[in-house]
C-alpha cells in the first residue's frame, strides 16, 4: 500500500507509526510532501488497533449536547496544541470539526494555545482569538490554557493532536508523552529535520505512544502485487 499526491481537497489523518512501529519519511518527503511513502504491516496493523475501539461508535452514543465538558466513555479526550488564529489556523479548524461534534469518538476537552493567550493577546487577531475561547467555554466548556505541562491526569484515553510551529513540534511532542497522551496527530512536516524525527521515534517507541502524521491532499490506493 502506498499514499500519492491527488488533487483532493479534503484533509487525512494517515498513520505513520503507532506503539510497534514507526516509519520515518525521508528528507526528501520532508520537502516535498507529494514522495511516495511505503507503509509498514505494523503501521497499517496498529492503525486499524487504534480504530477498533470506535467501530460503533455513533454521534448519538458519544456527542454531548451541553456545555457540560469532558470525554465520555467511548471517547478520546483531546488535546489541541497550537490552535492559531479563528479562520485562519489549520489547529483552529480541528478544533470546529471536533467541537461541533463531527468526530463522535473524540471529545476537544483542551485548547493549549501559548501565543494568543500570551505574548499575542494584544496584537493582530488576539481580540478575536479571545472572544472565540469565550465562546467555546461557554458552549462546551473546553479548557483553554498555555502549556501541555499544566494539564491534569486524564480521565479517558488522551490523545494530542499537535498543529504548532514546526520548530517547535520536537518539545510539544515529548511535552504531550510527559502528559501521558496515549496517542499523538502531527501536523506535517512533524519536525525541521530527520534526526529530530528520529529521536521522537525513540521517544514515542519507549513511552508506548501511537503516533500519526497528518497531510494535505494525498489518496490511499493500493498496489497491483
Amino acid at each position: 500500500m502506498k499514499f500519492s499526491s491527488s488533487t483532493a481537497a479534503a484533509f487525512f489523518l494517515i498513520p505513520i507509526t503507532a506503539t510497534n512501529g514507526f516509519t520515518l519519511p525521508s528528507s526528501n518527503t520532508i520537502r516535498r510532501h507529494s514522495s511516495h511513502l511505503s507503509v509498514s504491516q505494523s503501521s497499517k496493523t496498529s492503525s486499524q488497533d487504534l480504530a477498533k475501539d470506535f467501530d460503533d461508535t455513533s454521534p448519538q452514543d458519544v456527542t454531548p449536547s451541553s456545555s457540560s465538558g469532558g470525554a465520555k466513555a467511548g471517547q478520546a479526550e483531546v488535546v489541541l496544541v497550537g490552535c492559531g488564529a479563528p479562520n485562519r489556523g489549520m489547529g483552529w479548524y480541528h478544533a470546529v470539526q471536533m467541537l461541533e461534534g463531527r468526530c463522535p469518538s473524540a471529545s476537544l476537552d483542551y485548547i493549549i494555545e501559548p501565543w494568543f493567550l500570551g505574548g499575542g493577546a494584544t496584537g493582530p487577531g488576539g481580540s478575536e482569538f479571545q472572544q472565540w475561547a469565550e465562546d467555546s467555554k461557554s458552549k462546551y466548556g473546553t479548557v483553554f490554557g498555555t502549556s501541555v505541562g499544566d494539564l491534569p491526569d486524564p480521565k479517558q484515553p488522551r490523545c494530542a493532536l499537535i498543529s504548532g510551529r514546526t520548530a517547535d513540534n520536537p518539545r510539544l511532542f515529548k511535552e504531550c508523552i510527559d502528559a501521558k497522551c496515549s496517542t499523538i496527530f502531527l501536523e506535517k512536516p512533524g519536525a525541521p529535520t530527520v534526526a529530530e524525527l528520529q529521536l521522537m521515534k525513540d521517544q514515542a517507541e519507549k513511552a508506548g505512544v501511537g503516533v500519526l502524521m497528518g497531510y494535505n491532499k494525498v489518496s490511499l490506493h493500493r498496489e497491483s502485487r
